[in-house]
């Protein structure tokens, strides 16, 4: 269908659907159409699929029909056109193969009548065997009592709001309850004022053992849930590697690649790219809160990321790469997502980096040791340094170590106000 025709609950399906990975893929080309294809996608995402499960929808319920299943046998004209669609794309293709036998072109041919006649009798079976001993609700909504006409008690409760047309309100009853009754995981709540907080539940619902929410509270007091990360426990490491005898946690960055933008589109994050050569996408859970605050406050979604710690806690070349605790990131560019592949010094955006360095050191960045820098004095031959960093020039050693990322670092973990709910 042409997107101008979708009903309102089409409409709704294909706004939560652009943000799935296909459609983000594919934005640069227009919007494109509903697909199964989009739908499997967008399910595969567990906060997408979440919204969708959110949606209230109106509809006829196939326990309403009448007797003779006049719309149900609708349908079988569907087959009839879906038969004429393959015919004519498989004619295409014995053209497009120069294939003019007609014995070859009627056998191809042939095989989709057959298979459209053994559809049409399961779809016969599907009609008779369990469509039409299922309908109740005709019958039953056209016996509801408009009103009661004598004064004897009825043996049975009298129905009064059953729809006569058969259209009623369906929700999926697992995800609409969770709107109301919100299942025990632990969450972090990350307002616009720098304040974060971990709620711990008495009690952690099953299957919430090892994952945590995140939300997001802006200016204007809205909350937005960007997502449920699976937590990875893993021995701590000290730096050089060397294992010590309690265990920290990680989540993967890379669980958050689709990024998170609210349906008006005014809160945003995402990272535009990951460029670690080595597998360094782990990230401590506190850390990561304070890294979506600073996204989320400037709705940062062009973030080039570099590279934390690996999947057991350790560093790779950078000793401090430990516990999830610092990362690279890329400066920002005055380019967006997709407009460039390859960025020089004078693509960096001075001006929206120091605000992103004022954001993170907001969230809890760079309080317990500064970040490191070298790029804009590399490029302005000074003195001159990004907010909250330090020069960090290896005499000897090749030059500047961090001329195209930030390494952010100095997290205050005392900053989290935990709290037992």
């Amino acid at each position: 269908m042409d997107i101008k025709e979708y009903t309102d609950s089409m409409k709704a399906m294909h706004k939560i659907l652009i943000e799935s990975l296909l459609y983000s893929v594919q934005r640069k080309k227009g919007l494109p159409p509903f697909t199964v294809e989009f739908l499997k996608d967008g399910l595969r995402n567990s906060w997408i699929a979440e919204m969708i499960g959110h949606l209230i929808i109106k509809y006829e319920s196939e326990w309403y029909a009448d007797e003779a299943l006049t719309k149900w046998y609708e349908i079988d004209n569907l087959l009839e056109e879906e038969k004429q669609k393959q015919k004519k794309l498989i004619e295409k293709l014995l053209d497009g193969m120069n294939i003019r036998e007609p014995f070859l072109r009627d056998y191809a041919l042939n095989m989709v009548d057959e298979e459209h006649e053994k559809i049409k009798s399961i779809w016969q079976l599907e009609k008779e065997q369990r469509i039409k001993p299922s309908l109740w609700w005709r019958e039953v909504a056209q016996s509801q009592p408009t009103q009661s006409s004598n004064n004897e008690i009825p043996q049975t409760p009298a129905l009064s709001n059953l729809s006569t047309d058969g259209k009623a309100w369906f929700i999926h009853p697992v995800s609409m309850l969770g709107r109301f009754v919100n299942p025990g995981i632990v969450t972090y709540h990350i307002y616009h004022d720098g304040k974060i907080e971990k709620h711990i539940p008495q009690e952690i619902s099953k299957g919430y053992e090892q994952k945590y929410k995140y939300v997001y509270h802006d200016v204007n007091k809205n909350q937005h849930e960007i997502g449920i990360f699976n937590i990875h426990k893993t021995k701590a490491m000290k730096r050089g590697n060397v294992a010590l005898d309690y265990d920290v946690e990680l989540i993967n960055v890379k669980e958050f690649e689709e990024g998170y933008s609210s349906k008006d589109g005014s809160v945003l994050a995402k990272f535009s790219t990951f460029n670690s050569d080595h597998d360094r996408w782990y990230i401590n859970p506190n850390c990561f809160a304070g890294l979506l605050g600073a996204m989320l406050e400037l709705n940062v979604d062009y973030l080039g990321f570099n590279g934390f710690s690996t999947y057991d806690a350790k560093s790779v070349k950078s000793k401090s790469h430990i516990n999830g605790i610092a990362g690279d990131l890329r400066y920002l560019s005055i380019y967006k997502l997709g407009e460039k592949t390859y960025l020089t010094h004078s693509h960096f955006d001075f001006e929206k980096q120091n605000e992103f360095n004022d954001a993170l050191y907001k969230f809890g960045w760079a309080r317990t040791s500064l970040m490191y820098s070298e790029y804009f004095t590399y490029k302005k031959k000074s003195n001159t340094l990004l907010n909250y960093t330090k020069h960090m020039h290896k005499e000897g050693k090749g030059g500047y170590a961090h001329y195209h990322h930030l390494h952010i670092c100095g997290f205050d973990h005392d900053l989290i106000v935990n709290i037992r709910d």
